[in-house]
């Protein structure tokens, strides 16, 4: 039976193993994975630092899955190199195993901008149970002492990260280098809507700026000096300032890596037999960041490892559907739009409600909703089925599809 090791044992492995269990493929399978826990959902973190989630909702699987499937497990341990040729690698406690195929699927790392004291102590990122850990005693003693926390960036994680920290009694600003929130996801006007929103919440922010360096005293965080040189009382900083894909393990082991491990649409590097996937993995000059994206090529890699040669990755853009503080956000089509669209508002800052839907050539290119995502699975619907509409009209905009083009008849 062959061999086949997961180096990683985050969300994208746990899905690869979910799919290859189903099919017909045996192999003898190792995980190995930094944590102490194997395969839990770390978007919710935000939900568990807020107290909307327990720990026992992260589990992806029950305790005793891997152990039912034969699927050994060595948790507390990375893969540091691999002997390519010799088909080997070697681990962080000192192990070294065999292998007949390997899949990659270390995730990421969080980015931390080079900033004069932007490490150490009360400076903290969020990606692991350990970080939430740090986060809750940080803000724990901000809250009975009165100070203050800054959260660095203003995308999703940052935003949550910061309604979390607000929940626990603590006072936030969210500095972010862009001049709007979510700009990935977000039209300026959209931000605009969340930003009122959040602020109501209590949530502070000052955009447009840039950390230029962390203010100590006694080695202890006092505050935070930002480029246009304001100056932020606070005794905690979280950097959510995006992710990097964590590649330095393939790179010294000589598996070609460009910002990402390089990899073709069926998962597979230059090099025979090894893998990777998921926020590790390059594709045609992308990387990945989001669920739905790795959760397909966990399906893709299974059905190569099951040797179906037809099966390849074909990357779809997908609507970005979230909740940021129970405000429901939605994106979807390419921002920015293309110059030659038109688009379709609805603005209610009162209430925090913006709807746009952005046309091209008598087709629905996109749309961006937020606080409201009642008519969400309709404008899926006419973004993907690609019609023409004979009219763009205020119905779609309210939820009544009766704008779809008739088919042209061709004379006889």
């Amino acid at each position: 039976m062959e061999r086949l090791i997961i180096a990683g044992a985050g969300m994208a492995a746990a899905q690869l193993l979910k799919e290859l269990v189903q099919l017909p493929v045996t192999y003898d399978i190792q995980l190995i994975g930094a944590e102490p826990h194997p395969g839990y959902n770390r978007i919710l973190l935000s939900s568990l630092l807020a107290g909307e989630k327990t720990t026992a909702d992260l589990g992806l699987m029950e305790d005793d899955w891997y152990a039912r499937h034969g699927i050994s497990v060595f948790t507390g341990e990375t893969v540091t190199s691999v002997d390519v040729k010799g088909r080997k690698l070697f681990t962080s406690t000192g192990r070294t195993a065999h292998y007949d195929r390997l899949v990659i699927a270390t995730g990421s790392r969080p980015f931390v901008p080079p900033v004069p004291g932007l490490t150490g102590s009360g400076v903290m990122v969020f990606r692991s149970q350990a970080d939430l850990h740090a986060i809750r005693q940080a803000a724990s003693t901000a809250a009975t002492t009165g100070s203050n926390a800054v959260v660095i960036g203003g995308g999703l994680l940052g935003l949550e990260a910061a309604c979390g920290l607000r929940k626990l009694g603590v006072v936030v600003t969210v500095v972010n280098r862009e001049d709007r929130l979510m700009p990935r996801q977000l039209d300026r006007t959209a931000g605009e809507v969340l930003q009122h929103s959040l602020g109501r919440q209590g949530i502070e922010f000052r955009l447009g700026a840039e950390p230029r360096q962390i203010l100590r005293t006694a080695e202890v965080v006092a505050g935070i000096e930002l480029s246009t040189g304001e100056r932020l009382s606070c005794s905690m900083v979280l950097v959510t300032a995006g992710i990097v894909p964590e590649c330095a393990m393939a790179r010294v082991s000589g598996i070609p890596c460009k910002r990402g491990i390089l990899v073709n649409e069926r998962l597979e590097t230059d090099i025979g037999n090894i893998y990777a996937l998921g926020e590790c993995c390059e594709i045609n000059g992308l990387t990945f960041g989001l669920v739905a994206p790795v959760y397909e090529q966990a399906r893709v890699l299974a059905r190569v490892l099951n040797h179906d040669r037809k099966a390849t990755y074909i990357h779809k853009e997908v609507s970005t559907q979230l909740k940021v503080a129970g405000i429901s956000v939605v994106s979807a089509g390419q921002l920015p739009f293309v110059a030659d669209s038109r688009s379709q508002i609805v603005l209610d800052r009162v209430n925090g409600i913006y709807r746009r839907l952005v046309y091209s050539r008598e087709k629905l290119a996109g749309y961006v909703l937020v606080g409201d995502s009642l008519h969400n699975a309709m404008y899926e619907d006419l973004l993907e089925q690609d019609q023409i509409l004979s009219r763009a009209g205020p119905e779609i905009m309210f939820g009544q599809n009766n704008s779809v083009a008739e088919p042209q008849r061709v004379a006889a």
